[in-house]
């Protein structure tokens, strides 16, 4: 979960023209989940699946090794959120 929050942080630092990030991590229904938001421009849904997007694919692929997924969203000038839910171990 961190190497997945590390890299939507990068992202954001380099893309998204952010003024405020928020990052939350709680339990929820036998879950951990981590959510990163932002209020920037927003991804583009071709940008989600893009072959030049490595970085999204090596998060997506971090939350698939450790049984989770990975969830990224965005709209135009009002932000990108990316959730990773991993099953609670206890």
């Amino acid at each position: 979960m961190f190497r997945v929050l590390q890299e939507a942080l990068t992202n954001v630092a380099r893309h998204a023209e952010a003024k405020r990030v928020r990052v939350g991590l709680r339990e929820e229904a036998g879950r951990v989940l981590l959510e990163i938001s932002d209020d920037g421009k927003g991804i583009m849904p071709d940008q989600v699946g893009g072959a030049k997007s490595l970085g999204l694919l090596g998060m997506k692929e971090r939350a698939a090794a450790v049984g989770g997924s990975l969830e990224i969203a965005g709209a135009p000038g009002k932000g990108t959120r990316v959730v990773m839910k991993v099953m609670s171990e206890g």
